[in-house]
């Protein structure tokens, strides 16, 4: 630059000479900054460095802190949440430091400090809660030294993580640019980490590693797949964006993502016996890598073109390639592979429907009748066998999978049998149509099956699965009811136990939701149902002793659609004393709720399926059409939500475009349904197909990018206390449906042959059990409504501290109040402080609960009574270091006045009783 300057003075009117000057100040500049951005990097890496050194000594100190705190901590909730918190944070503290010593081994490698500012990003949530949790416990631990020390580390701990924030933060802007080279070189390596376990495996040397099993690591892998396609899914909405920040953050977590999946890949491969199922397994996971690489390195070109529409075709094409390699990987797991065989097997089979005519019956009708109705039966119960396998062994599946379908094929086969003794054309075409629908019905279920097996903890799964199950037994009971001819009474009285056996699964282990009612529908609905029940009942008796044969079907049927709503309503009921129980883990509210995105996707697929259906009536195409709107709505409603509570700016904006996405192909939809409506011709009915694909499509997307685990809500994690307050409810119901399916197994008999006088005595018999086990159940329900025990014990508690404070102001008023010397004034105050301010904290979420969240009430009114005894001592104790007589009364009526107004709070919370009405 010297010389150039030098050039430039000596001709001044030179052009050259001044365009050499400028190069040769822009290259200093450069240089300069090179320079100085390097020296800049290591000191923000050398303070990162630092910062999560004490970190995770801090973290360290709070987790012994704790521990010394546990034996002395009188609220068994505020000890839970510490020791979650605590084995949450234990977690993370090896990974700190790891990362610290990468970043100092290696100093100049940008991955090592990638690697750092990763890993002390991931640092930071769960030391948050563990500073709120200790904070929470310090008023309720009884021994002072062990609460002060672990206030102190508190605090520490809550200053070394604002420091670790910073300090990432700065040095994340520092390298942030280079985040979706390093997540591009990330999942490089990891595919040729699979080459190289496939290799291993070649040579039979590849071994589980300590602590793998193929269960775990199917489970991991079928877990994972899902966070894969979510980051993936935020990956293109941020590189269609041009945001270069939060698409390096969301290639990172597609690189993490990937990670565990190619663990728990190898996993799988090393626990398996086949050496053809490993290869496959490492494959298909070599597949997903290949794609995934590919895709993060389109996303970084995007960013250079963020309008480009050739980029962003080229994205989504990628990403699909990807989404297909992923259910490939996942279709390799043990068991996967014999359900898709079922399904196959379901779907070769269902080909006999196609045919243009029938083949010739080879029976009698009567032969053909007995053989329908007991492969029904058989299926059935291969439909529930299968719900359990699900939740059992990869074996188990592939066992109840194999049955499923060699039922289904014997009871088509029957079916169309019996559409063969069909007379009349049209009644044919409805028999055929409702051995397509079981068809249908049987895919679905061993699609929830495959689904639930693959990710035990999916939102819904559970559910899902259930309602599958029962979709098999309705569409079953349909065909029945259309294509045969029994006795009297006969056929709705086998439908109705079809019906119930399919709902005995809601009792057998209620640990998530059965459906959106709130503890007091609950309530009303087993008081409709019971009454509708003992109408029916009586009915049955009635119709049974004057041979009124379609009065008694219509009994039966009412019966049996009102015992399935009092089992659901004693599953729910349950469930929600279960997670009300305050030994048992609340659960949190995440920024969605997965579960009624599940269930919204499923209902407007099924609708959709509804609308598009040759044999579906105008009245069926109004009623799927109310569906998809109210669905796609709460969908909409939801996102808008989602959008305006989350801190993201990409989530933010993906889930405002999502809304627009689904609301404009619903209104598209609409307008073919409206032209449907009006002309149901062929034409009409393939425009209106049209149109439900890119509905599907949005709401599916939707789905994958709200299943993100950052959007996820904390599953509620019912105790053995939990459990046990759960039987009372789920006995009364198991002995109703028990003592309801001999009743109906009686009145069939009866409705044949009423004149047998032994048969009578057995269904009173019955009918009294029925009776005696709903009066249990409604005592049951009542009695164990979420919260009032609690609420009573509160109550007490919070007497038994204002007995105390009126006992210390008598004292005081006598000037006989002792004053405390085993501790200081400040450490008094603090303690009160402290405990004040988490009182303060409880009061929104019992409004809350009391107005609404009948789960939550029990919970939240025992830590608010838990802090009274810690508060009154604080209090006695500050007032009896005061001199002045009147400050001390003052002081004291302060306190007896905040312990009655929270009396007052929890009697008015127990009478709301989260009750919404």
């Amino acid at each position: 630059m010297v010389e150039a300057a030098k050039g430039a003075a000596a001709y001044p009117e030179n052009e050259d000479q001044q365009q050499r000057l400028r190069e040769a100040a822009e290259g200093l500049r450069v240089a300069t900054n090179a320079a100085a951005q390097n020296a800049i990097k290591k000191k923000l890496i050398n303070r990162l460095e630092n910062a999560a050194k004490q970190a995770a000594a801090a973290a360290t100190q709070t987790i012994a802190a704790s521990q010394n705190a546990a034996a002395s901590n009188k609220n068994t909730a505020a000890h839970q949440q510490l020791v979650q918190s605590c084995k949450a944070m234990a977690d993370h503290i090896p990974r700190l430091v790891q990362g610290v010593r990468g970043s100092q081994a290696q100093p100049e490698d940008l991955t090592t400090q990638l690697a750092l500012i990763i890993t002390s990003q991931n640092f930071l949530p769960p030391g948050s809660k563990m500073v709120t949790s200790a904070k929470s416990s310090v008023p309720t631990v009884m021994d002072q030294a062990a609460a002060m020390q672990l206030g102190q580390c508190a605090k520490n701990l809550a200053t070394s993580l604002a420091e670790l924030r910073t300090a990432a933060q700065k040095a994340h802007e520092a390298c942030g640019p280079m985040e979706i080279h390093s997540a591009l070189t990330a999942v490089q390596t990891l595919k040729t980490e699979l080459q190289d376990a496939k290799m291993a495996a070649i040579d039979m040397q590849l071994k589980p590693l300590p602590g793998e099993s193929l269960e775990k690591c199917a489970q991991d892998l079928g877990s994972t797949s899902k966070s894969v396609g979510s980051s993936m899914a935020q990956l293109l909405t941020c590189a269609a964006q041009g945001n270069e920040h939060y698409t390096g953050l969301a290639a990172r977590e597609t690189a993490q993502a990937l990670q565990t999946l190619a663990q728990a890949a190898r996993g799988v491969a090393a626990s398996t016996t086949n050496p053809q199922a490993a290869a496959s397994m490492l494959d298909s996971a070599c597949d997903v890598m290949e794609g995934s690489a590919m895709l993060i390195h389109e996303a970084k070109q995007a960013l250079v073109s963020p309008g480009d529409a050739e980029s962003q075709q080229r994205l989504a094409q990628v990403a699909k390639a990807v989404s297909h390699s992923l259910n490939n990987c996942v279709n390799c797991l043990p068991g996967q592979k014999d359900v898709d065989m079922a399904l196959r097997s379901i779907g070769e089979a269902s080909k006999k429907l196609l045919g243009e005519t029938l083949p010739p019956s080879t029976r009698s009708f009567q032969e053909a009748q007995s053989e329908l109705n007991q492969t029904a039966a058989d299926l059935n119960q291969s439909a529930g066998d299968v719900v359990h396998a699900s939740r059992g062994s990869s074996t188990q599946l592939a066992d109840a999978s194999g049955k499923f379908s060699e039922d289904f094929d014997e009871f088509l086969d029957a079916g169309i049998e019996m559409a063969g003794h069909t007379q009349r054309k049209d009644e044919q075409i409805q028999v055929i149509g409702n051995l397509k629908n079981i068809s249908m019905a049987s895919s679905k279920l061993l699609l929830a099956a495959k689904s639930l097996s693959v990710d035990p903890g999916a939102a819904n799964a559970k559910n899902l699965l259930a309602a599958a199950a029962r979709a098999v037994t309705e569409s079953i009971n349909q065909l029945i009811t259309l294509a045969t001819q029994q006795a009297p009474g006969q056929k709705e009285c086998d439908n109705a136990l079809r019906e119930l056996e399919a709902v005995k699964g809601m009792l057998a282990n209620p640990n998530e939701p059965v459906s959106n009612l709130s503890y007091f529908d609950c309530i009303e609905s087993v008081m409709e149902n019971s009454k509708v029940l003992g109408e029916s009942m009586a009915g049955i008796s009635q119709n049974c002793k004057t041979g009124d044969v379609p009065a008694f079907g219509g009994c039966v049927g009412l019966a049996s659609k009102a015992l399935c709503g009092l089992t659901e309503a004693a599953g729910q009921a349950s469930y929600l004393v279960g997670v009300s129980d305050p030994n048992s883990q609340a659960g949190h509210q995440g920024l969605v709720d997965a579960i009624q995105f599940a269930r919204a996707n499923q209902a407007i697929q099924m609708a959709c399926q509804n609308l598009v259906d040759p044999d579906s009536s105008p009245s069926q195409v109004l009623s799927s059409a109310t569906i998809v709107a109210k669905h796609t709505s709460a969908l909409c409603n939801a996102c808008r939500l989602a959008s305006s509570k989350t801190a993201n700016p990409t989530a933010k904006r993906h889930f405002v475009q999502s809304a627009k996405e689904v609301a404009n192909s619903t209104a598209n939809l609409v307008k073919t349904i409206k032209a449907l409506d009006g002309d149901f011709s062929q034409e009409n009915r393939n425009t209106c197909l049209v149109a439900t694909a890119p509905l599907i499509e949005a709401v599916e997307n939707l789905t994958a990018f709200a299943s993100n685990p950052e959007f996820a809500s904390v599953p509620a994690q019912i105790s053995n206390e939990g459990s046990a307050a759960q039987e009372p409810i789920l006995q009364s119901a198991r002995a109703m449906l028990d003592s309801s399916t001999h009743l109906l197994k009686t009145a069939r008999s009866l409705v044949i042959n009423p004149k047998d006088p032994p048969t009578w005595s057995v269904l009173a018999g019955h009918s009294r059990t029925v009776s005696d086990s709903i009066k249990g159940l409604i005592t049951a329900i009542r009695d164990k409504a979420p919260g009032q025990r609690e609420c009573d014990y509160s109550i007490d508690n919070i007497n038994r501290c204002i007995r105390n404070i009126e006992q210390a102001s008598l004292a005081a008023v006598s000037q006989n109040l002792a004053s405390r010397d085993d501790i200081s004034l400040e450490a008094l105050q603090e303690q009160l402080t402290s405990t004040v301010q988490e009182i303060g904290y409880l009061i929104d979420p019992i409004s809350t609960a009391a107005r609404g969240e009948a789960a939550q009430l029990g919970h939240k009114v025992t830590q608010l009574a838990g802090y009274y005894e810690p508060l009154i001592r604080a209090s006695v104790g500050v007032a009896s270091k005061l001199q002045v007589h009147q400050q001390q009364m003052a002081f004291l009526d302060q306190t007896k006045t905040l312990a009655e107004s929270a009396l007052q709070m929890i009697y008015a919370a127990k009478e709301g009783g989260g009750n919404p009405k």
